[in-house]
């Protein structure tokens, strides 16, 4: 695990149970293990075979699959935030994305780019609805706020049960015809 520059302060608001989640998916993503062969990430064909091993930038051993569709290799890491990203990266900010914290304060904990952070926490958040199309998990990443947000923000207001008071509508529309009519003679003038 990444060591962080400063300490986690906000580390009580931490949603474990998304924190593990991703986890679980990640390390399903980085075993070593060549079953179950997904499928291939080009075509999407399922005749995949084994192609070896190679050493991912986190320095683990992750199999290689070669498709017998189009002849393409493939890791598990291919279209997913961490294809092409160390993972000891990814992990130390995984347990912040339930946090409502700034950019800027993760960019210092972490010790990278703001953009950077932005664009993590955006690929994390669209595999999150890859990985769960309702949006449960995606709705608990607080970390960037709206600049990090995939899906729009939805207003939700409770309804209060409001309804109109008829008598009281057929009473006043009566008392202002009866004063704004028309159809009367106009009143005397006082002058």
């Amino acid at each position: 695990m990444l060591t962080m520059k400063t300490s986690r302060q906000h580390s009580t608001q931490e949603d474990r149970e998304l924190t593990a989640f991703l986890q679980r998916h990640i390390d399903a993503l980085v075993s070593s293990n060549s079953e179950p062969r997904p499928p291939c990430f080009h075509c999407g064909s399922v005749h995949v075979g084994i192609q070896g091993y190679r050493n991912a930038l986190s320095g683990q051993r992750i199999p290689r699959f070669l498709c017998r569709t189009c002849n393409r290799e493939f890791t598990r890491l291919h279209g997913t935030p961490l294809y092409g990203r160390h993972a000891q990266k990814m992990e130390a900010l995984i347990p912040l994305l339930s946090q409502p914290i700034s950019r800027a304060d993760v960019t210092e904990m972490l010790g990278t780019e703001s953009m950077n952070i932005a664009t993590k926490v955006k690929e994390l958040r669209a595999w999150l609805l890859e990985l769960d199309p309702t949006g449960k998990w995606e709705a608990r990443v607080k970390l960037g706020g709206l600049p990090t947000a995939i899906l729009p923000a939805q207003w939700h207001f409770e309804e209060a049960g409001a309804r109109e008071d008829l008598e009281l509508t057929r009473r006043l529309t009566a008392e202002f015809d009866e004063i704004h009519s028309t159809t009367g003679r106009a009143p005397a003038c006082p002058y």
